[in-house]
């Protein structure tokens, strides 16, 4: 992307390819178009099937549930956004887009992050709840060898449920990815005597 944050699918497609051949382990995916583009499916197939790169992506902000790529594509990692309601409670991001297909949600609203020229300042979106998620899928990483699917499956399945109004996938926790996400991937015969068994 240039320097206002716009470019070219294709371009985005040999971004991903060129990270997924240098090693990468993870690809943050906080963009997206709502239309879909064969170059970019086969760029994220090769990322995840050929070079076993988790891919994370966001799911859009058009408070919607219609189509948005990367996001909609079924190798990659769905990431709605959440943001806080005045009693202190966490809800699904009035502009994020939702549906059943979400992966997982993270905080997205008002967030406190870097911005352009070494600055810093708050911006709101599914692009800022996305990297939350990345590194989550990082630490998943870092506790053992997981394919793409079986990162996946950790974030789907631990996280906090939140009542929403739409389907938004668990809110991710750090604190259930830390070594406990092992246990969702154990044999059976192994879970009996784990210490989170």
């Amino acid at each position: 992307l240039n320097e206002s944050g716009s470019g070219t699918l294709i371009n985005v497609s040999r971004g991903i390819v060129y990270a997924a051949d240098h090693g990468v382990n993870v690809i943050n995916m906080s963009l997206g178009a709502p239309s879909y583009s064969r170059a970019l499916h086969d760029a994220v197939k090769h990322a995840v099937n050929d070079k076993k790169v988790t891919v994370v992506c966001a799911k859009g902000n058009a408070n919607s549930d219609r189509p948005f790529y990367p996001a909609e594509f079924p190798e990659v990692i769905r990431v709605t956004a959440t943001g806080l309601k005045s009693d202190g409670t966490e809800e699904r991001a009035f502009f994020s887009n939702y549906g059943d297909s979400s992966t997982c949600a993270a905080p997205g609203h008002y967030t406190y992050s870097t911005l352009p020229d070494g600055k810093y300042g708050f911006a709101s979106g599914t692009s800022m709840a996305c990297p939350h998620a990345a590194a989550c899928a990082a630490i998943i990483l870092s506790q053992g060898k997981f394919t793409p699917e079986e990162v996946k499956i950790i974030m789907e399945n631990r996280g906090d449920e939140l009542k929403t109004d739409k389907p938004i996938g668990k809110r991710i926790n750090l604190l259930k990815f830390i070594e406990k996400a092992k246990h969702d991937l154990m044999p059976l015969s192994s879970i009996k005597d784990h210490p989170y068994g």
